[in-house]
């Protein structure tokens, strides 16, 4: 066996991946009034508060809103709190302290000068607000306003945050003693001290977790301390120190959950709490400036930066393996060995990520076409690796990619084991069942079906092989006997298969999913049915779940085959992006690979969090009267004569914009049958114009996932005026009855006098038009005997007996045509060219050899049934022979061409000739004594004037004066379009 091994160029390096928790950044993008923010908080009613570089905001799912006071300082706001009342609290740098109560800013105090320019932290306490800077600390009665306590001298300064208890206030001082505060306000030094080092950069921070109090301090070495203080430390004293081995400027800590998050200058660095010392659990957002965190009420984790606006973790189970350094993409994503995903790059590059150890492999081939596609041979331990070039048998091993076989072959789309030795292939001109015995050669020992193939499966159990092709779907059996699967007579067309047990699941361009048993469609899935899109890439079936995993263009989706209910994952979830390149399962953990990155989940935690069981709360965001907004309250009383009611609604939460919908309906005197309508603007507002008088009800529900809230109402009674009463109504409705009775009846009799005159005018005048016809049509046949006449007389004139006896008979046979015409208003056609035939004859014979002429009729022409004017043509013709072809010496040629036009519903009449043309007709007229008038074509003229005047579509006539190239007369064209319903 010959063996060709080619060694290829690459670099090749090897890295462990942090796993990232997929987060959704805002920024100015997505309405982030800031990119500077300090601390942020939920309130009780769902709203998060941010206070930014730029100032206080709310946020309520839907929008940003920005509070501040007339009277404010400046628009940073650097500590912000709620009360147990739910009044929220916040200072600026000019240390002015305001709360917001009822969506209203109010000015409380101005500090500055006794915390001389510092910047003051707030917290509450019962009916109390503690402002602590400066190693100074003051309390005021938050109703009243009235200063309770104030430290006055320096003896006592402030080092710690303050912990209420109970009636108390806890706190430390620089020396570490812990101070007392009592209900009466009065300021006790307990006698127990931590041991605080002095080298102190700002104030300690206290959290309870537990059954501890978590103490932090930091120093000028960027070094923190820990201690872990017991909660009973009014009467137990008792602590202990723990140290981390990093170093870095604790901005915040906040705990979740039992774990410790600390908020850095370098990321999140996340502990727990074991045997009262403090153990790395896992670091995130590595090299970001975090300076807050919150955890929501629907389990969302925020996290405010000092420069790069705000990060929401949706769900922290979604993990991010793997990031593409910038400005590169990934263009596929496929499988390797059971712990493998390669990621293929958009140049010669690619990743291997290794599910078991999270660690990425890069490498580069330096003289290698892109690659297209990839699979990993367990047998045999060999990848096959389709190049738009060549498919290659390969393997690496000792940071070398030997070639075992390189051939040329078909693009591949889909692959799919039967056994070590039996493969299928959808390639992009057939489909292939391969035997890979003789792997060195790689010539494929293959049953091939017909037609360009998207996908292929195969049922091992039951030898049956399916391939998704530009054909439709078909089976094949251990023989290659085809079958196609149709839904019903029609042909499906099919990009990715998976099963599960006896089931066929194959998914669709665009139609969504069908399931299929027993090679037959058994059900299709569509949006209908739960799909987020009937548009999805990939399917893979879940064994370990029993459940069918979907990636498309609106999200991921789970479909549970137990309960047939889909669960989904969203960019609402933390999902960065919907350009799915693959989706794998790899011992429990579903991995996605998108353009930019491979992210991973657990397949049975991911929606633990994500089915929150919480109702969601919608509320009255506004209302307006006529544009006029009005103070909340159950029950509205208004006049008729409002034009406009709007009602404003809302459901806080992160993104409740997108994942919450709306159904309301307006009940009229408690009728329960109003059907609920779905609010489908995203606007969250109904308008309602110009009510009726009654008692109104308008009822809202919202809808998250499974979730719906309960019913919210607020009610309307609008008053009524005399003029909406029955007998009013009964009354007006009689009074414009018998107007309009009166109004339309002798509007009618005017309209029938008018349109009896204008028909009278309109038969006088059709009277009139047909007498001028009738009396034009008598004139022409005593012109066609004149100039028949004079022929004749030539011919005696010149001794031409025989001649003239001829033509004498001729003559008369044309003159009773004439004389039958004469008396109709229209002919067929065949008759009229029966009579052009005679005539022509007779001025053919009168010309002898010098005078031909040739008559064209369109075979499609029906001759019989297509009837036009009388004597509307042979006028023009007798024209061209008296004024054109008579002035010619030789040569005299005549040409009469009928054809129809069945797209416009004529009959073209063409009359050519190769006469001297009108000018010079007009001027050898001109030159004689006896000038001629050509009384035919002025009477045809009058008589198509006056057809057209009886006609919708009207007679044309064009005449068209024929030079050469030296502008020398060649003859005249007349073009007749006659229409056929004639």
């Amino acid at each position: 066996m010959r063996i060709l091994i080619t060694l290829f160029c690459f670099l090749l390096v090897e890295v462990v991946v942090a796993q990232q928790p997929m987060a959704i950044n805002l920024t100015e993008k997505e309405g982030l009034p800031d990119k500077e923010f300090y601390r942020l908080l939920e309130d009780d009613k769902g709203f998060v508060w941010l206070a930014a570089d730029k100032g206080l905001y709310r946020y309520d799912g839907f929008k940003f809103k920005q509070y501040i006071h007339p009277d404010q300082v400046g628009l940073s706001v650097f500590s912000v709190v709620k009360d147990r009342d739910n009044i929220i609290w916040y200072t600026n740098l000019s240390n002015q302290i305001f709360y917001i109560k009822n969506g209203k800013v109010h000015l409380f105090k101005e500090l500055k000068e006794f915390f001389r320019g510092n910047v003051v932290q707030i917290f509450t306490h019962n009916n109390t607000v503690i402002f602590l800077g400066s190693s100074r600390l003051m309390i005021f009665d938050k109703n009243t306003g009235k200063l309770l306590f104030k430290n006055n001298t320096d003896r006592t300064r402030f080092y710690s945050e303050v912990i209420s208890r109970g009636n108390n206030i806890y706190a430390f001082t620089l020396e570490g003693h812990l101070i007392r505060i009592d209900s009466t306000f009065t300021l006790t030094d307990l006698g127990k001290k931590m041991t605080f080092a002095k080298t102190r950069v700002r104030g300690a921070t206290l959290r309870q977790i537990g059954d501890a109090y978590l103490v932090s301090t930091l120093h000028r070495d960027k070094s923190s301390k820990f201690y872990i203080l017991d909660t009973d430390f009014d009467k137990r004293f008792s602590f202990s120190k723990s140290s981390i081995d990093e170093k870095f400027i604790v901005n915040s800590l906040r705990i979740f959950d039992d774990e410790i998050y600390l908020l850095t200058s370098r990321g999140v660095y996340v502990y727990i709490l074991v045997n009262q010392k403090l153990k790395l659990q896992r670091k995130i957002f590595e090299g970001t400036v975090v300076s807050d965190a919150l955890k929501d009420s629907k389990g969302n984790l925020w996290l405010t930066t000092l420069n790069n606006g705000v990060y929401v973790v949706p769900n922290p189970d979604l993990k991010s393996n793997f990031n593409t350094p910038e400005s590169y993409r990934i263009r596929k994503m496929f499988r390797g060995k059971e712990n493998e995903i390669f990621l293929i790059g958009t140049g010669n590059e690619f990743y291997i990520f290794n599910t078991d150890t999270n660690k990425v492999t890069t490498i580069e081939f330096k003289n290698s076409s892109e690659i297209e596609y990839l699979f990993y041979e367990k047998s045999r331990d060999l990848y096959y690796l389709q190049s738009v070039e060549s498919f290659n048998a390969v393997r690496f091993k000792n940071n070398k990619v030997n070639i075992i076989k390189q051939r040329q072959s078909h693009v591949i789309k889909d692959h799919f084991f039967v056994n070590k030795d039996t493969l299928l292939i959808a390639t992009g001109i057939t489909s292939k069942l391969v035997n890979l015995q003789d792997v060195s050669k790689l010539r494929f020992d293959a049953k091939t079906s017909y037609g360009r193939s998207y996908s292929c499966y195969g049922d091992k159990d039951n030898k049956q092989y399916y391939f998704g092709t530009v054909k439709g779907l078909h089976v094949y059996n251990d023989n290659f006997i085809r079958e196609e699967i149709k839904k019903g007579d029609k042909s499906i067309y099919i990009k990715d298969i998976t099963s599960s047990k006896d089931t066929v699941w194959a998914l669709s361009f665009k139609k969504g999913i069908y399931k299929i048993e027993n090679r037959a469609i058994s059900a299709q899935l569509t949006c209908k049915n739960g799909l987020l899109s009937n548009i999805n890439s990939f399917i893979k079936y879940d064994s370990i779940n029993n459940s069918i995993w979907l990636a498309g263009d609106r999200g991921i989706q789970k479909l549970d085959l137990a309960t047939n209910k889909f669960n989904n994952l969203t960019k609402n979830n933390g999902v960065s992006s919907y350009e799915f390149l693959g989706i794998e399962i790899i011992n429990g953990r579903v991995y996605v690979g998108t353009t930019t990155e491979l992210f991973s989940f657990n397949a049975q935690k991911v929606f633990n969090k994500t089915n929150n069981k919480n109702k969601p709360l919608p509320y009255f965001k506004e209302i307006k009267i006529d544009n006029v907004a009005q103070e909340f309250a159950n029950t509205y009383t208004i006049s008729s004569d409002v034009e406009k009611i709007e009602i404003a609604f809302n459901t806080n939460g992160f993104l409740s914009k997108e994942h919450t919908s709306y159904q309301y309906r307006l009940l009229q005197n408690r009728k329960e049958d109003i059907p609920w309508q779905e609010e489908t603007s995203q606007s969250n507002t109904v308008v309602y114009n110009k009510l009726a008088q009654g008692n109104y009800i308008f009822q809202l529900k919202a809808k998250e996932g499974e979730n719906t809230s309960d019913v919210q109402e607020l009610r309307f009674t609008v008053k009524g005026v005399f003029y909406t009463q029955w007998w009013f109504f009964l009354l007006i409705t009689l009074s414009v009855s018998s107007f309009l009775w009166y109004y339309f009846n002798r509007k009618n009799k005017q309209l029938k006098e008018k349109q009896k005159l204008i028909l009278d005018k309109q038969n006088k005048e059709l009277e009139n038009i047909f007498l001028k016809l009738e009396s034009l049509r008598s004139q022409m046949n005593p012109h066609f005997i004149f100039n028949a006449l004079n022929s004749i007389q030539d011919y005696i004139l010149n001794n031409e007996k025989k001649l003239a006896r001829t033509y004498l008979v001729k003559f008369s046979r044309l003159i009773r045509m004439y004389l039958e015409h004469s008396q109709k208003n229209k002919i067929t056609v065949r008759d009229e060219l029966s009579a052009l035939n005679f005539y022509l004859e007779l001025e053919k014979d009168r010309f002898e050899d010098s005078f031909s002429f040739t008559i064209d009729v369109d075979e499609n022409l029906d001759q019989d049934t297509i009837e036009i004017p009388t004597f509307l043509i042979q006028p023009y013709v007798e024209n061209a022979i008296k004024h054109g072809l008579l002035h010619r010496k030789e040569n005299r040629k005549l040409k009469l061409n009928f054809r129809i036009n069945e797209e416009q519903k004529v009959l073209e009449c063409l009359i050519e000739d190769n006469g001297v043309g009108r000018v010079f007709s007009r001027e050898i007229n001109n030159r004689k004594a006896f000038k001629p008038k050509s009384f035919s074509s002025e009477a045809n003229a009058k008589r198509i004037s006056l057809l057209n005047k009886t006609r919708e579509t009207p007679i044309k006539l064009e005449i068209i004066d024929q030079y050469d190239n030296a502008e020398n007369p060649t003859g005249t064209l007349v073009k007749l379009e006659i229409p056929i319903d004639f």
